[in-house]
């Protein structure tokens, strides 16, 4: 079965805490690479691999996501990232709004995928789609009155989707 997200997204901007990777209990360290959530940097190989852009839209500061980009080999795979002391907080739309204008992308070609009700309230806010992740500390009852376009468990459920497109 052929899904619309590969068809339909040419910009795909993630929230990185808690979306990406559970942060919430550590340190700053070189072991960060460990503590990606399953299949993440494959699902990021493989929206790169099908020309999709990348950026991330997050809570932490500059230096933070920095050092966390780095630290996780990940760096690259973004053309922008956009963070809480570039930008107004969520769920203001700048964050998007910025990430759209850099990268030439209609709204309806981007969607926002996040783990919290900030984070599809900052797309609501952007007239963008968004994806709801429930991974960590939100469940669906939390992310389902915000009103997602699409949720998932976690982000290997994603990955799984994106995959099974692709073939």
């Amino acid at each position: 079965m052929k899904s619309v997200l590969l068809e339909q997204y040419d910009l795909f901007i993630f929230d990185w805490d808690g979306t990406l990777m559970d942060t919430s209990q550590i340190v700053i360290s070189d072991a960060l690479g460990d503590l990606l959530f399953p299949d993440v940097a494959e699902m990021l190989q493989l929206l790169s691999a099908s020309n999709k852009l990348l950026a991330v839209a997050t809570g932490r500061s500059r230096a933070t996501l920095d050092k966390i980009l780095t630290s996780s080999g990940l760096e690259d795979y973004f053309i922008i990232t956009k963070t809480a002391d570039e930008c107004f907080s969520k769920p203001h739309p700048q964050m998007i709004d910025e990430i759209l204008d850099f990268c030439g992308i209609s709204k309806t070609k981007a969607v926002m995928i996040g783990d919290t009700k900030q984070d599809i309230l900052m797309a609501h806010n952007a007239v963008i789609d968004a994806i709801a992740i429930s991974n960590t500390q939100n469940d669906w009852s939390a992310l389902l009155p915000s009103n997602p376009k699409y949720l998932f468990n976690n982000i290997s459920e994603l990955y799984s989707l994106l995959k099974n497109e692709k073939t």
